[in-house]
């Protein structure tokens, strides 16, 4: 379901919750999600940053995600702060994270840091990519 503003996506939250319906799972959202008290449980979220509660999803593309826990299939987003993260893939920027970020097949991040002294940070099938820096000339990674 596409929407054009964050009030028209308050209009579906119920009791805390966004959960879309069975007919059409997807948000798209070509702005900035900003449901700080709203847990979302959606197919695939395609926004710009999103700011929310805890997120249940297949596949999330966006801009940097600030949420509660976060169970998804796929993650492609700049940066990550958020609470426990669990995906079969995670593609991002720095990521913040407070007890453990697990990916199944993969983990590519520029950066990865538990908030716990204990923090987990784990990659099952592999190992934790780190992102090189860009160049400053050509923007290309070395």
């Amino acid at each position: 379901m596409k929407f054009e503003n964050n009030q028209q996506i308050k209009t579906w939250v119920k009791d805390g919750k966004l959960i879309m319906p069975s007919t059409d799972r997807d948000i798209i959202a070509n702005f900035n999600i900003k449901l700080p008290d709203v847990d979302i449980d959606a197919m695939n979220i395609i926004s710009g940053d999103i700011l929310s509660g805890d997120i249940i999803s297949g596949n999330i593309n966006s801009g940097h995600i600030i949420s509660g826990n976060i169970n998804s299939w796929d993650i492609k987003s700049g940066n990550i702060d958020a609470g426990d993260i669990k995906a079969m893939n995670i593609n991002s920027g720095d990521i913040k994270f407070y007890a453990s970020a697990i990916a199944y097949e993969s983990f590519t991040c520029k950066s990865v840091k538990g908030r716990r002294k204990n923090a987990l940070a784990k990659c099952l099938d592999g190992e934790i990519v780190y992102k090189k820096p860009r160049d400053r000339e050509t923007g290309k990674r070395s």
